[in-house]
């Protein structure tokens, strides 16, 4: 069963924009709930240059941030396999999300009774 673990970027946003932090490409996977397909712009908020099928799943390489939305360089198809590479495109962050191929088990606390929190 595969699971789908949408990721917040409320924490990735405010320690990157808090802090002179070096951007680290990473891979995120399409999750776009609207059932359309999903826009891929020129600029955030800018001109549409790509629409990608609603009924396909998508592996994207993210390269940069900007206020909400994630700067993208490849775009991989899961269903039919095939990969688009040097993008240069933005996508909003509400339309991506993280997922595994295996089963796993989400807690709300830790095993060990402790709070689970960072000091």
């Amino acid at each position: 069963m595969n699971i789908i673990i949408y990721f917040s970027f409320y924490l990735f946003t405010t320690f990157y924009g808090a802090q002179n932090c070096t951007f680290v490409p990473f891979e995120v996977a399409l999750a776009d709930d609207s059932n359309s397909n999903t826009n891929v712009r020129y600029e955030p908020n800018g001109e549409v240059v790509l629409q990608l099928n609603k009924d396909d799943l998508f592996v994207l390489q993210v390269t940069d941030y900007n206020n909400g939305w994630l700067k993208i360089d490849q775009i991989s198809s899961v269903y039919y396999g095939y990969e688009i590479s040097n993008v240069d495109g933005w996508i909003h962050q509400s339309t991506v999300g993280f997922w595994t191929r295996k089963n796993i088990t989400l807690l709300d606390a830790p095993k060990d009774g402790s709070g689970g929190g960072y000091n």
